[in-house]
């Protein structure tokens, strides 16, 4: 019996042990729920392209403001996209798809589908993109007549004028979503050989950009903006063999900051038709349908349902799938390639058969034109003695029957 009450108390204090551990877990996690910060909800979302803002420039000039921005949120590179020209990289940073599908490859294509700010709209949110007049702006936006994206253009090639129109609609109206293509530093770049002077025009950039997120503070909307700026090399078309060759000409800076975003991380590179998908999804809209951008899973803040590694591994999924197809499309390709090479040689066949051809014809017709020359030949000089023959004839005639 002893025995037996010795046991049960060793038992009794074995559980009262592990409920007692079991609350501290538990009071330990609420805690740490407690403590998190409060998620805040994305009231704004603004979108900067720099024409000619590439890392290398950025690196080289004093930037304070897009640092800021990286330090705050996320910083990454960007794969651009084919055909390399400000109007497709635009098309395919607002609407998640590439070229193929979107449709703008060049100057005065239409954009086939509904970009992010078209479906802003569509939810009832105003959506805004200024640029200087005479871009590609107007060619961005399929949606027409309610819910429509309104596109303003400034006169003036010129940040600092393209930027007070946005800072006046910031002011003014309040827009849900501000799209801002900037002239940025390209044009005002050429002939210009000194470093020095090329850093001075990236900084004033940056000056601009420092103006964007000072009237977002002065509004008090700076914490609930979420926002992209990134840049393109406009330099990349010039020398497409160089480019290709070399894949940082194909690289945009990206820098991304706003709820939901963790802070003070530099991402492994990514694609440009990855941002829209990734700001749908923070800012709680549906994506347009023909995206085939991915979510930067790793780019988000763990939160309420999310775990760092949950968020991780669902970036990894989706890179895998994404590499399953591109293996697919490069077996495809593969395939294609044969089959084009079989053509190809049998199309070098058939015109070695057609030169082999023409070249017996025209050994034919060379055999023809010497025969008929050589007949035309013998029928003038058969005229020429019938004709000499008539005359003898004649001569001969006269003498003999006129006597003379």
């Amino acid at each position: 019996m002893k025995i037996i009450k010795v046991l049960s108390v060793i038992v009794v204090i074995g559980l009262l042990a592990c409920l007692g551990a079991n609350a501290q877990v538990v009071s330990e996690a609420e805690k740490a729920v407690q403590e998190q910060p409060e998620q805040k909800v994305i009231r704004h979302v603004l979108f900067v392209v720099v024409n000619g803002l590439t890392q290398e420039r950025i690196e080289a000039a004093y930037t304070p403001n897009l640092n800021g921005l990286a330090a705050s949120g996320v910083k990454t590179s960007a794969a651009g996209v084919l055909p390399v020209n400000l109007e497709a990289f635009t098309a395919s940073l607002l609407s998640g798809a590439d070229p193929s599908i979107h449709g703008i490859t060049e100057p005065g294509s239409r954009i086939k589908v509904l970009t992010l700010p078209d479906m802003m709209a569509g939810s009832g949110r105003t959506a805004v993109f200024i640029s200087p007049e005479g871009h590609f702006a107007s060619q961005l936006f399929k949606r027409k007549g309610n819910g429509e994206v309104r596109v303003s253009e400034v006169s003036k090639n010129d940040n600092a004028v393209v930027v007070d129109e946005a800072v006046k609609l910031m002011t003014q109206e309040k827009p849900f979503f501000i799209g801002i293509l900037l002239p940025g530093v390209t044009v005002e770049l050429k002939g210009l050989g000194s470093g020095k002077e090329q850093a001075k025009k990236v900084n004033a950039v940056d000056e601009q950009v420092g103006r964007l997120l000072a009237t977002l503070r002065a509004r008090g909307i700076y914490e609930e903006c979420l926002i992209v700026v990134t840049g393109y090399d406009g330099s990349s078309g010039k020398n497409m063999t160089e480019k290709l060759i070399d894949s940082n000409g194909l690289l945009a800076p990206v820098v991304m900051t706003g709820p939901g975003l963790r802070t003070g991380e530099i991402l492994p590179p990514v694609k440009i038709t990855d941002i829209a998908p990734t700001t749908a999804l923070l800012a709680g809209l549906p994506m347009s349908p023909e995206s085939n951008g991915l979510v930067l899973w790793n780019a988000l803040r763990t939160g309420t349902g999310f775990r760092q590694e949950n968020l991780l591994l669902k970036r990894v999924k989706d890179l895998s799938d994404e590499n399953v197809k591109l293996i697919g499309n490069a077996y495809r390709l593969t395939q294609e390639k044969g089959l084009v090479k079989a053509e190809k040689e049998g199309l070098s066949r058939e015109k070695q058969q057609v030169q082999k051809t023409i070249a017996d014809k025209d050994r034919q017709i060379g055999w023809l034109k010497l025969k008929i020359g050589t007949l035309k030949g013998l029928e003038l000089i058969t005229i020429l003695v019938m004709g000499a023959g008539y005359v003898v004839e004649y001569i001969y005639l006269r003498k003999k029957f006129l006597m003379f």
